[in-house]
């Protein structure tokens, strides 16, 4: 093993930077083995590790760190260990501290900026209203149609209890059982397209003074008499 010799550079001012000016030469502790890889003696527990960064820590401006990367791993798990409840109070109280200020900010850049963002909203708001038209009338406007034309002839059966027939908005769906619908009967107009079938299905057509009566009537039995019977009830 031949060690290596080489100039400690000085990085600071003053008289300890002339010190180390005036200082010949001092051996490092870096060592060549057979010539051919450089290593590093750790000064935690004395082996000799080549100088790569898979041993040793390296920071800019710094140069490598020792101890070597094993011997710190150990160092800070013991560290932790002993000071756990310590750092993991400080890491929680850091972070109600950063919440805070971010928090604080938040509000200060909201307030400064917010003429500024309310004016970029509106504007955006604006330039897309005409593509949102547009693309309801593409995409939306042929399914609602389709469904508005398929619940006005469900509607046309007539109520369950007087069998007449009114206007669509004096017709009402009722789910003979809740807890099977898929869609509220008030949202049947924007049901998917094919799905409104299936879910009429599940339904009784009403008209609207008969669907209030119905409604009013499972209230005041809290539930206790079967849908079939409340309708035999209100035809009668």
């Amino acid at each position: 093993m031949i060690a290596s010799v080489s100039k400690r550079r000085a990085r600071v001012h003053g008289p300890k930077s002339r010190f180390l000016a005036a200082c010949p030469a001092l051996p490092s502790r870096t060592v060549t083995l057979g010539g051919h890889m450089e290593t590093k003696i750790c000064s935690s527990c004395g082996e000799a590790k080549p100088d790569t960064v898979e041993f040793w820590y390296f920071r800019a401006g710094r140069g490598r760190q020792t101890p070597c990367r094993e011997c710190r791993k150990a160092l800070s798990r013991a560290q932790y260990a002993m000071h756990g409840e310590s750092i993991r109070a400080r890491l929680r109280q850091a972070r109600l501290d950063d919440a805070e200020r971010a928090r604080e900010t938040a509000r200060i850049n909201y307030w400064t900026n917010r003429e500024r963002k309310l004016a970029i909203a509106r504007k955006a708001r604006n330039s897309n209203r005409e593509q949102k038209r547009a693309r309801d009338r593409d995409r939306v406007r042929p399914t609602r149609d389709a469904n508005r034309l398929e619940l006005a002839a469900w509607y046309a059966r007539g109520c369950v209890v007087c069998g007449l027939v009114f206007m669509p908005g004096g017709m009402h769906a009722h789910h003979r059982d809740p807890s099977e619908k898929d869609q509220a009967a008030s949202q049947l107009l924007n049901a998917r397209a094919g799905s409104l079938p299936s879910e009429l299905e599940k339904c009784d057509p009403f008209c609207a003074s008969h669907h209030g009566m119905l409604e009013q009537a499972k209230r005041d039995c809290n539930g206790t008499i079967p849908y079939e019977e409340l309708v035999a009830i209100l035809r009668d």
